[in-house]
């Protein structure tokens, strides 16, 4: 009976460590398009904001004057901050940096969603540290008065903060696997910043020199119509574990 429960038991544990490295999702989303797959989001919009500072408002990049955001075929979004040291935004300046400019996407859809992973498409050699975020708040995610250092005060979670995030457009091999159970319907992907804190996953993130060019993402819509969802599936095989485990205290030797 020991070596039966022993053996029970490691299957299950594989089956665990297969289910966290395979997390399947319902959609995939090249940002330039629309959400293809199941179980689809609803609508699904990217909007870019800029700020010169932490402590200056973020501003978004539509309209006359303002950060322009810009899909580079292959590539994907970029956002051009015109600055004094370069007011044409020459390469890399167009992409997603935080040289000058803080910049950062924001991805707004029709429900709420736990993203799974996400693919750059381009980092240009330089350093690809990223801060990703998701709104847990309630009202409006971003207000004419939002400021970086004041996001997680008013209704953002630190989703987290990853090194060197190599470039991926296969949809198939990802750029960065994000590991998180958060939902949300507002999420946003930023060069690397650390006044949200947390620890860098994958090396040492730093503030200045990160350029990327942000491709797709794909994740799972929380009305998934009855299937279970990764933390339930855990519970239900904690739930057999223990089960196998009383059933052999029962038994007489």
């Amino acid at each position: 009976m020991k070596s039966r429960l022993s053996c029970m038991v490691v299957v299950v544990g594989m089956a665990l460590a297969s289910m966290s490295a395979h997390a399947a999702v319902d959609w995939t989303w090249t940002l330039n398009g629309t959400p293809t797959g199941s179980n689809l989001p609803g609508t699904a919009s990217a909007m870019g904001y800029s700020a010169s500072s932490n402590t200056t408002a973020l501003v978004a990049t539509s309209g006359s004057g303002l950060p322009d955001m810009t899909w580079y075929s292959g590539s994907g979004f970029g956002i051009c901050s015109p600055t004094p040291g370069d007011p044409t935004c020459n390469s890399p300046n167009h992409a997603v940096d935080n040289k000058d400019a803080k910049e950062s996407i924001v991805l707004s859809f029709g429900s709420k969603v736990t993203l799974s992973w996400l693919d750059i498409g381009w980092n240009g050699g330089y350093d690809s540290d990223l801060s990703v975020l998701a709104y847990t708040g309630t009202g409006t995610p971003v207000s004419s008065s939002s400021t970086y250092s004041t996001l997680l005060a008013n209704g953002w979670s630190l989703v987290g903060q990853y090194a060197n995030v190599p470039v991926s457009t296969s949809l198939t091999t990802p750029s960065l696997n994000l590991g998180t159970t958060l939902s949300s319907s507002y999420w946003m992907i930023a060069a690397y910043n650390s006044t949200f804190g947390g620890a860098c996953t994958g090396g040492a993130c730093g503030d200045s020199n990160d350029y990327v060019k942000i491709f797709a993402v794909a994740g799972n819509t929380a009305s998934n119509g009855g299937k279970v969802p990764e933390p339930a599936a855990l519970l239900l095989f904690g739930t057999a574990i223990a089960g196998i485990i009383g059933l052999r205290r029962r038994r007489p030797d």
